[in-house]
């Protein structure tokens, strides 16, 4: 019995050799697919092939960068805009603006739970320039005995070197010499002597099955396929009608052009099989479809924003809010702050007392959130309108504000206001 196979879709063409796509090779690839914790260089590469990945670290970096920095005392919640930290910020280098370097700031964090900027100028006095060092630019070693890094060496960037730890006075610095500083922002690391522990790690099972799915597909697509027919011939011939026959039922059945035709092929004893897709090859799109459901869970985005099937105008609007809530601004006030610590004291001030910010009057779905919150604390009226004021940065107090005021329609509950009975009630002079 002779077993030919078909794959419908191709281009009729004569069939030739068995087509095979290469395995990974040892490498970027190879290592993240197989490794058990995930390295910066790996996960980029996780950000540069997983959709999903890039799809969440692109939605909550994109926002990030929509924040305008200011300068806020901690005691009054008071805004300093023009301050000379804001202005290294908003034009940090020649090269970069403010959006690229936290952009580049917030990705790294993102994916490797780390961050790093470098500073140039006198380490004693304001920086001249900064720079924010991309994921997998750096290595570090760490002191045994403390498990923090004790020397961190910046390989690319315009300001490379090699930043050794300095204490003093209860504050610690990364600095090459006089004249350059690195600034550090890590998350949690959970091995002592070690690099953080990338976001990656918890959901990295689900991205290496992303990539081997696609992988999968890709192989399928690359070998032709799968069979859509098979025609069985019962009869016994050579290889030459063999040879014939297969290429008269390419050029009738193979190819989109062939749709709708009619074909009669002679042959003694002739049956077709239609080999369709079963359950098995349909789990790839619904495993891809969990994988890709828990990285946004991991990386804390709503799945209205992603999912069509899931969005409606209702949760739409919530799930804003909770993307910036959830991981925006949890992600804003870390590198915030990071850069606080690193910034401050070379201005003269105090961390403890200062810390950069966020304007929130520039987000303007949180500014329309809370000027709805204020209409109705207003409405409850338990609070004065400096106490309202208060909440809404750059407010300060007005004359007569703290008064608190209740409508003057209201009267005790069971009281009839329809009779001369209750006149003594409202008489002020009694």
């Amino acid at each position: 019995m002779n077993i030919f196979g078909l794959t419908l879709g191709r281009k009729a063409t004569k069939p030739s050799a068995e087509k095979t796509v290469a395995s990974p090779v040892r490498g970027a690839l190879a290592d993240f697919l197989l490794s058990s914790d995930i390295t910066p260089g790996q996960a980029v590469n996780f950000y540069k092939t997983v959709g999903p990945v890039a799809v969440s670290v692109e939605m909550i970096a994109g926002e990030v960068e929509k924040l305008t920095p200011v300068l806020i005392r901690k005691s009054d919640k008071k805004i300093d805009s023009a301050h000379d930290v804001v202005s290294l910020l908003l034009g940090p280098n020649g090269f970069e603006s403010f959006e690229q370097v936290i952009g580049t700031l917030a990705r790294s964090y993102l994916l490797t739970a780390s961050a790093k900027v470098t500073l140039s100028g006198n380490i004693n006095r304001p920086p001249l320039e900064l720079f924010a060092v991309r994921a997998g630019a750096t290595s570090s070693q760490y002191d045994q005995n403390d498990g923090f890094a004790r020397l961190i060496h910046v390989t690319s960037g315009p300001i490379q070197g090699v930043y050794l730890r300095e204490e003093k006075r209860n504050r610690v610095r990364y600095l090459d010499g006089a004249m350059r500083e690195v600034g550090l922002i890590q998350g949690y690391a959970s091995r002592s002597g070690a690099d953080p522990d990338s976001p990656l790690n918890a959901c990295a099972m689900d991205a290496r099955q992303s990539v081997l799915s696609r992988q999968h597909n890709l192989g399928v697509l690359s070998n032709g396929g799968r069979l859509s027919l098979v025609f069985l011939f019962k009869d016994s011939v050579g290889e030459e009608e063999m040879n014939a026959r297969r290429e008269r039922i390419h050029e009738d059945f193979s190819g989109s052009g062939n749709a709708g035709k009619i074909s009669v092929i002679q042959s003694g004893d002739l049956e077709i099989k239609e080999a369709a897709k079963g359950k098995v090859d349909m789990d790839f799109s619904v495993l891809d479809r969990a994988s890709g459901d828990a990285i946004y869970t991991r990386f804390k985005i709503p799945l209205p924003l992603v999912r069509q099937d899931a969005a409606t105008y209702d949760n739409m609007r919530q799930s804003v809010f909770q993307l910036y809530d959830r991981a925006v601004l949890p992600l804003a006030r870390t590198l915030l702050a990071g850069l606080s610590r690193v910034l401050l004291p070379r201005y003269g001030i105090d961390p403890a007392e200062y810390v950069l910010g966020y304007d929130e009057q520039s987000i303007a779905p949180l500014y329309d959130r809370m000027i709805e919150v204020l209409e109705k604390r207003k409405k409850i009226g338990v609070e004065t309108i400096n106490e309202l004021r208060a909440e809404i940065p750059g407010r300060e107090p007005i004359e007569g504000g703290d008064a608190l005021y209740q409508p003057s329609t209201l009267v005790p509950v069971g009281t009839d206001i329809f009779t001369t009975d209750n006149e003594t009630v409202f008489d002020l002079k009694t």
